[in-house]
């Protein structure tokens, strides 16, 4: 249910519904390095980009400190 809740809005509008609070949606755009998170989906392409070389620098160092 949490799932399809999320998958009927863009990512900015569930943000915004389920994290009110300002301090709470930043932390929960950290804990998940969502980042900037725009509010239309013509800048999906940036966001994706964005995210996915903060996941691989993160992973990158986790898998190089073992």
């Amino acid at each position: 249910a949490f799932n399809n809740e999320k998958r009927q809005k863009l990512p900015v509008e569930w943000l915004l519904e389920r994290y009110p609070s300002t301090p709470e949606r930043a932390n929960y755009c950290m804990l998940h390095d969502l980042g900037d998170v725009a509010a239309d989906i013509g800048a999906f392409e940036e966001f994706y980009q964005a995210r996915r070389a903060r996941l691989h620098e993160k992973i990158s160092m986790m898998i190089n400190a073992s």
